[in-house]
C-alpha cells in the first residue's frame, strides 16, 4: 500500500515565452525574427532513486506515476525506459564549397561511425545539389563507411541546408515514436540564400523541438586573409542555432583542418547522453486537443522513492 506521505511531487515550469532568434536574420540582413513558443510536449522524464538502498529504480510503472498540468490531473499513456533507441542521420554538405576538404569528411565520418554503438541504425543524407539519401538505416559500420567512400562532390549548386534538415527530420519521425532522433550536420560556411527562409526556418526549428530532434553541427570555416572580421554564414546561423535549441554540439574548424577530434567528440557525446538517460524513465501523458501548456507536476507514489523530474532528461 502506498502511503500519501512517500509520494514524491515535482513541478515543471509551463513553457510560455517566445524565444528570439536573430542569426539566421542578422546573416540575411532581415529584422530580428521571434519564433511563437511551442507547446511543451506531453512527456516528462524521471530519474526514481530506492532511498533505503541509493540505487536507481529502472522498473518504474505507469500505475505508479500521477500527472497534473496547470493542476489538472492527465491521463498517463505510459511509462517506459528513457534510452531509447537512437535513429541517426548525417547530412553532409557535398557542394563546391566543400571539395577542397571532402577527403577530410569522409575520413572523419569513417572514424566516427566507429565510435558509434554496435547496431546503431545510421542514414546518410548529402545535400548538394538537393537532398539525397545515400544510405537509409543502415546497421553496421563496415556498411555505413561504403555509403561515405560512395559520396561525392557536386560541381552544381550548393547545398540546401535547409530542406536537407527537412527531409532528415520527415525521416527519423517518421518510423516510430519510440526513438530518439538525432541529426548531425557537416557543412562548409559558403553562404547560400533561400526563398522565405526566416519563415521556414522558424518552422523547422518548432519541428525539431516538437520531435525531440537533436541536431549536432560541423561548420568548416573558410579564411578570411586581410579581416579581422567575418560574417557568419547562413548554413553556421542555422546549425548553431539548431544545435543551440536542441541541446546538441556546435563545433567549428578550419576548412581543410582535419575533423577527426570535433567529430569524435559528437560521437562520445551522443554514447554519453545514452549512458545518462539509462538512469532515467520517460513519462507520456495524454493532453487534451486544442489545450494549452502549463506547469507540469508529476508525483511518484513507489514507497520510500524520491525523484528528480525534467522536461528534456537533462538532471540539473
Amino acid at each position: 500500500m502506498y502511503l500519501e506521505s512517500d509520494t514524491v511531487t515535482q513541478t515543471l515550469p509551463g513553457r510560455r515565452r517566445a524565444h528570439g532568434w536573430t542569426g539566421l536574420g542578422a546573416v540575411m540582413a532581415l529584422c530580428c525574427w521571434a519564433a511563437s513558443p511551442v507547446a511543451a510536449q506531453p512527456r516528462v522524464y524521471v530519474q526514481v532513486i530506492d532511498q533505503r538502498t541509493g540505487s536507481v529504480v529502472h522498473d518504474l510503472h505507469a500505475s505508479e506515476v500521477m500527472v497534473r498540468e496547470d493542476g489538472v490531473l492527465r491521463p498517463v499513456l505510459d511509462v517506459r525506459p528513457a534510452n531509447l533507441p537512437v535513429s541517426l542521420a548525417i547530412l553532409v554538405d557535398n557542394g563546391p564549397a566543400s571539395a577542397r576538404a571532402f577527403s577530410r569528411v569522409q575520413e572523419g565520418l569513417r572514424d566516427f561511425v566507429d565510435r558509434l554503438p554496435e547496431n546503431q541504425p545510421m542514414s546518410l543524407l548529402v545535400l548538394a545539389p538537393e537532398p539525397r539519401w545515400i544510405a537509409q538505416d543502415v546497421r553496421t559500420a563496415e556498411e555505413m563507411r561504403r555509403a561515405i567512400d560512395g559520396m561525392s562532390v557536386t560541381d552544381g549548386s550548393g547545398p540546401q541546408v535547409l530542406e536537407g534538415v527537412e527531409e532528415a527530420a520527415r525521416w527519423l519521425t517518421a518510423e516510430t515514436a519510440y526513438a530518439r532522433p538525432v541529426a548531425v550536420l557537416v557543412s562548409a560556411d559558403a553562404a547560400y540564400l533561400y526563398p522565405e527562409a526566416t519563415e521556414r526556418f522558424g518552422a523547422l526549428t518548432q519541428r525539431v523541438r516538437r520531435d525531440g530532434i537533436t541536431v549536432h553541427t560541423l561548420v568548416m570555416l573558410s579564411p578570411a586573409p586581410g579581416s579581422l572580421k567575418r560574417r557568419v554564414s547562413v548554413p553556421e546561423a542555422i546549425g548553431r542555432d539548431l544545435s543551440t535549441v536542441t541541446g546538441g554540439a556546435f563545433v567549428s574548424l578550419f576548412l581543410g583542418a582535419s575533423l577527426d577530434r570535433q567529430l569524435a567528440e559528437i560521437a562520445d557525446r551522443i554514447r554519453a547522453r545514452n549512458r545518462e538517460l539509462a538512469r532515467q524513465h520517460l513519462v507520456r501523458f495524454e493532453r487534451p486537443e486544442g489545450a494549452a501548456a502549463g506547469p507540469v507536476q508529476l508525483t511518484v507514489t513507489r514507497l520510500g522513492a524520491r525523484s528528480t523530474v525534467t522536461s528534456d532528461g537533462r538532471p540539473r
